[in-house]
């Protein structure tokens, strides 16, 4: 039987590793997660179902979890979850686990794995030296978790941390940054006069969030901060308050912006 990798993202981290993920696995299809907004169930044929989506202040992005709750899966279906993040992944994966833990009677297995940050509203793109350490080091992380699916091993659940402890810091630090509020699902972004109206931005949001015309473009309130749109943007004419003139954007060197737009073509946005 095949296997399947629904895959949310924004600058293509969690992209690069679902497909490494895949080829590790073989016989496996790698879909954006969107999909799953029209059609909630899990097709019988797939022997293992994985998710592959990044942290967000925390927690799994809004829409992930909205996904998650509705989601249907068959019995005999195996289940993991990989997480992105830049530090640690907080409530990300116990929140997604207990969103779908009641759909299933089989053991859920969970990973997190590091990457380089891409909220380019709150710093710049790291070191190169650094990014590739850490692509690097995804590269072996990713050879142990395709073991553990294969051979079925479960893995630990971890205590939940304090979630005031983590909520106090996390608002503390974007506060710092100038982050107004962490969880407002209304965009700030904005177009400069550099933009061409090449319509990219409106194609690569996975909720359809961008509307462009022959002269501007507009964002709505279903922002996911992904940061797909200003990562993206090939004439870096999308800004935001927050993000200096010269700050340095980010996207995974190993996937392209027709890698990204396919996600959304597939999820049926274009």
């Amino acid at each position: 039987m095949r296997n399947i990798i629904y895959c949310f993202s924004g600058t293509g981290n969690c992209l690069a590793i679902a497909r490494l993920v895949a080829v590790n696995l073989t016989e496996t299809e790698v879909l954006p997660m969107m999909t799953l907004r029209d059609s909630k169930e899990v097709p019988a044929e797939y022997e293992r179902v994985g998710f592959v989506f990044p942290t967000c202040y925390a927690h799994p992005p809004r829409i992930v979890a909205e996904l998650g709750k509705d989601l249907l899966i068959h019995p005999h279906q195996k289940i993991f979850i990989i997480v992105t993040c830049g530090g640690g992944n907080g409530f990300t994966l116990s929140d997604f686990r207990r969103l779908i833990q009641s759909k299933t009677q089989n053991l859920i297995q969970g990973f997190s794995i590091r990457m380089p940050g891409n909220h380019i509203v709150g710093f710049s793109a790291w070191k190169e030296s650094t990014q590739q350490r850490l692509f690097d080091n995804a590269k072996k992380s990713v050879d142990k978790v395709v073991y553990k699916i294969i051979n079925d091993i479960p893995t630990k659940i971890k205590k939940d941390p304090n979630i005031k402890i983590i909520t106090f810091m996390s608002e503390t630090f974007n506060g710092f940054l100038g982050i107004k509020d962490i969880h407002s699902t209304k965009a700030e972004f904005f177009t400069t006069e550099a933009c061409v109206h090449c319509g990219i931005c409106e194609k690569l949001c996975p909720v359809g969030n961008i509307k462009e015309s022959s002269t501007t473009a507009s964002f709505g309130d279903n922002c996911q901060q992904c940061m797909a749109c200003i990562q993206w943007c090939p004439k870096r004419a999308i800004s935001h308050p927050n993000v200096p003139k010269n700050r340095k954007r980010y996207q995974h060197p190993d996937i392209t912006v027709e890698d990204m737009l396919m996600l959304t073509k597939r999820n049926g946005l274009q």
